[in-house]
């Protein structure tokens, strides 16, 4: 099978899409045991034994608290949209089926960092006309920080601007930072279209959640008037939450 071209949309890095082979040629694809007390020396009374110490809870943090889930890795089926065009504004809604599987590692990154690496491969076989539009991301799960940001934003302003040579700085619960940078590969053998999403941060930092789901033209155009703000945005300012989206973790937490 032909190996397709990547087609870039105006959001390449945020959103994906992946295109059917047209009838005669290739098509294009582009691109969350206890205790028991003893009784007490100086009284007759028995002393009940103390409940079993319950299990550790996570911390409460921006994700929880706005009821999301965080999914095992696996396989899955999930709502997509199909167009005939890229960029066209209406579309068929299918159901696409993918995989996740996510990584970390110490190599290949800087002193104290990891990378963790998020892979969902997609089998657009059921794609019913050419091109696929999804959606992909990654965010911090404590703060709902996304980590897509404008690369020109500058350091100086550690107010509502925070990145510095491509690291995004999401803002930790203790008042401090985590350098985060986030890239984005797509690799296609249509109907198979693999999306690698790494994000490298802070080796001890655990907040990084995946993100797929649902997008289409409307979608695309409305991130896009966000994102021309530089400084770093929250998930429910982007129209990607609710219905039609998933999570996963390298924790599956």
């Amino acid at each position: 099978m032909k190996k397709l071209l990547v087609a870039v949309l105006a959001l390449a890095l945020l959103a994906g899409c992946s295109s059917a082979p047209p009838k005669e040629d290739a098509g294009t694809a582009s691109s969350a045991p206890g205790e028991v007390s003893e009784p007490a020396a100086s009284s007759s009374e028995s002393v009940a034994p103390s409940e079993p110490d319950e299990e550790p809870q996570p911390a409460a943090d921006w994700f929880s608290s706005n009821g999301l889930q965080v999914m095992p890795q696996g396989g899955y089926t999930i709502p997509l949209q199909s167009v005939e065009s890229l960029g066209d504004a209406e579309g068929i809604d299918f159901d696409a089926d993918f995989t996740v599987s996510i990584t970390e590692t110490r190599e290949g990154v800087g002193p104290n960092e990891k990378m963790v690496t998020c892979l969902f491969t997609f089998d657009f076989s059921n794609n019913p006309l050419s091109v696929v539009n999804y959606w992909t991301s990654a965010f911090d799960r404590y703060t709902g920080t996304s980590f897509e940001f404008t690369s020109g934003v500058t350091y100086a302003d550690r107010g509502e601007t925070k990145t510095k040579n491509g690291y995004a700085q999401i803002p930790l619960e203790d008042g401090g930072y985590a350098d985060v940078s986030i890239d984005f590969t797509v690799d296609s053998d249509y109907p198979i279209v693999e999306k690698t999403i790494s994000v490298i941060c802070p080796a001890d930092y655990d907040g990084a959640v995946f993100q797929i789901g649902y997008d289409c033209a409307a979608k695309v155009e409305a991130t896009t008037s966000i994102m021309a703000e530089e400084k770093l945005h929250r998930v429910e300012e982007l129209p990607y939450i609710g219905d039609g989206y998933m999570y996963f973790s390298a924790t599956d937490r």
